[in-house]
């Protein structure tokens, strides 16, 4: 049973604000060949006042427009919608992915990716979205996974169960086509195996237990909401998707920024930032800014020392090459680059190897990248660093540390992320 239209428009954020309680647990559905019907009739027996988000992707031919919300619409009085990006995850309502499109998952919002040529010809949209489901909601996450072909949802099932939350699959002898529940089954994701009728009640006894000592979120006081806003407004009119940034960083600047225009929350903020030019333009290069520091995050560090070192070098060696190349995105003002580079040179000295390396190093911001460029800092900056790191990586002039000429590998140029 195919269901489907000519194309319409793609979907895109929406500019009107949604009105509702946040969904606290997340159920994503997985389907393929012969899972319309059983979608349907999966549907019919979800209660009407379930407060779960349903996000729905089934595998669909690119280049139409799936009729399926209209359809289920029919058999439910929850809100049916195909979705958007941006679109905060409400209790009670459907979501359907649009043909042509990746649905994933990031704070609580549903994001959208359009499928391009350059994609593999095997593609798993449910794989994407259930493991992206894993890392926003963890314990709250459900994955079901219904009748379809191939294995797509069997790596995302397992992501969601590794995170601790919960996978159920269709009783395979109901199923039209049994192959990707059963693949589910046969891998270590450890799903319930229900018919359709008991899959509802499974899912509200998850909730029930998730949600006993919690609060419900209402969308509209929720900040994340806002910062989302925003940074779909910086999107458009910049090209640059901070989406994915570190959400503690960017809420913090967008505080800063507050502070600067003299507003007291962030939907006066957004009020300006939409009228006035100039400030977006320095939200824009605030956002793409990264305060750096010499040797930051030091276990992220000791492990490239201690393991990913001694492989590169040791790939070299199998593969009769000389240059251990590495990139470094995001450099910001080249502290981390330097950082690296000092650290290569030391495993090549200490391991008397005869390897040389190259690090090139791309940021989103010009300005930083020049300031890297020139490797001058304040000796406030490389204070505590060690001290042979002094005396062989920089010259020190007055109050300024000049990195040396020595460090030949590193090659700060790109602008990009």
């Amino acid at each position: 049973m195919e269901i489907q239209s000519k194309e319409a428009d793609s979907p895109c954020t929406t500019e009107t604000k949604p009105q509702g309680i946040m969904a606290q647990v997340v159920v994503g559905i997985g389907s393929s060949a012969g899972g319309i019907e059983v979608l349907l009739d999966l549907i019919r027996v979800i209660p009407e006042r379930s407060s779960q988000a349903f996000l729905l992707c089934q595998h669909l031919s690119p280049g139409y427009k799936s009729l399926l919300p209209e359809l289920i619409s029919r058999y439910t009085k929850h809100s049916v919608q195909e979705a958007f990006d941006g679109a905060p995850l409400l209790s009670g309502a459907f979501y359907l992915v649009p043909s042509r499109y990746f649905m994933t998952i990031c704070r609580g919002r549903i994001r959208l990716r359009e499928r391009k040529k350059s994609d593999p010809q095997c593609f798993y949209p449910i794989d994407q979205l259930f493991k992206s489901l894993a890392v926003d909601y963890g314990e709250a996450a459900i994955a079901v996974v219904l009748s379809g072909t191939g294995s797509d949802g069997v790596d995302g099932a397992l992501e969601v169960r590794r995170r601790g939350g919960h996978v159920i699959i269709q009783e395979i002898g109901s199923a039209i086509f049994q192959g990707m529940p059963q693949n589910v089954k046969n891998s270590a994701a450890a799903p319930l195996e229900l018919s359709i009728q008991k899959i509802p009640s499974q899912i509200e006894k998850i909730t029930r237990r998730m949600t006993a000592s919690s609060k419900p979120t209402y969308v509209e006081s929720d900040p994340h909401f806002v910062i989302d806003r925003i940074l779909a407004e910086v999107r458009s009119r910049f090209e640059t998707d901070f989406f994915s940034y570190d959400v503690t960083q960017i809420r913090e600047k967008i505080k800063q920024r507050l502070l600067i225009v003299g507003v007291q929350d962030l939907e006066q903020y957004l009020k300006v930032f939409k009228a006035n030019q100039v400030e977006q333009e320095s939200l824009y290069h605030e956002l793409r800014s990264r305060n750096l520091e010499f040797y930051s995050h030091p276990d992220s560090l000791d492990r490239l020392r201690q393991l990913v070192f001694p492989l590169l070098a040791e790939e070299c060696k199998q593969k009769s090459e000389s240059v251990i190349r590495v990139w470094v995105l995001g450099c910001g003002s080249g502290e981390e680059t330097y950082t690296i580079a000092f650290m290569l040179q030391d495993f090549i000295d200490e391991h008397k190897l005869d390897l040389s390396f190259k690090i090139f190093s791309t940021d989103l911001d010009l300005n930083s990248i020049n300031f890297a460029r020139v490797g001058i800092y304040p000796m406030c900056q490389v204070r505590k660093l060690p001290e042979p790191w002094l005396q062989k990586y920089f010259t020190i002039d007055g109050d300024r540390a000049l990195v040396q000429q020595s460090i030949w590998g590193v090659q700060i140029g790109g602008v990009r992320a």
